[in-house]
């Protein structure tokens, strides 16, 4: 990751289904130092840009957990419904 310590670190919960579902808060993304995305549920989440798909996303299966470093907009969408959590390091 970006720093060794961070001075905010926020997390919550989304459920994300057949649509494109923003993951990452409203807050501006390039102030951020990296995400990490958990799916809880057993219905495969893949992640990607405003346009992912469940044919162009990065696949999580359950318990997977992923960290990307830098400020980007995340979007999730499921072939079900997914519980995705979310922590955001700033």
């Amino acid at each position: 990751m970006a720093r060794g310590y961070f001075d905010i670190l926020s997390n919550h919960a989304v459920s994300v289904g057949t649509s494109a579902t923003h993951l990452t808060t409203a807050r501006v993304p390039t102030e951020r130092n990296a995400v990490l995305v958990q799916n809880t549920s057993t219905d495969v989440l893949y992640i990607g840009g405003s346009t992912v798909t469940t044919a162009n996303g990065v696949r999580l299966g359950q318990n997977e957990h992923i960290v990307i470093e830098g400020g980007v907009a995340l979007y999730g969408i499921s072939a079900g419904t997914s519980n995705v959590r979310v922590i955001e390091f700033q």
